[in-house]
């Protein structure tokens, strides 16, 4: 990712996004942040199961950030090795988008 990604990837977590979903090393993963009322939150969750009547799918959140502060939440989430051990940076270049 170069910087402008890089730059437009931390507008998103700041201004919101939802239901963002990667694949990376055998998993999926969802990003969801925004704002309620004056709260910035950032979580992550690791997806699995199949989307069945049987076998629905969980979510396993694996990272939760929520203040005031939202440009702290970004840096905090750009820093934390919730990857399995890796940072999101240390990944990015691993990552399958998957669009809905």
């Amino acid at each position: 990712m170069d910087k402008k990604e890089e730059s437009e990837f931390r507008e998103l977590l700041f201004y919101g996004m939802d239901n963002i979903i990667f694949y990376v090393n055998g998993t999926y993963f969802q990003i969801n942040s925004g704002w309620e009322k004056e709260t910035h939150s950032i979580s992550v969750y690791r997806l699995s199961g199949k989307q069945s009547v049987e076998h629905p799918i969980t979510y396993e959140e694996i990272f939760v950030t929520n203040n005031s502060y939202a440009v702290e939440n970004v840096e905090r989430f750009c820093a934390e090795p919730i990857f399995d051990g890796k940072t999101f940076w240390e990944v990015e270049y691993e990552i399958e988008w998957i669009d809905d």
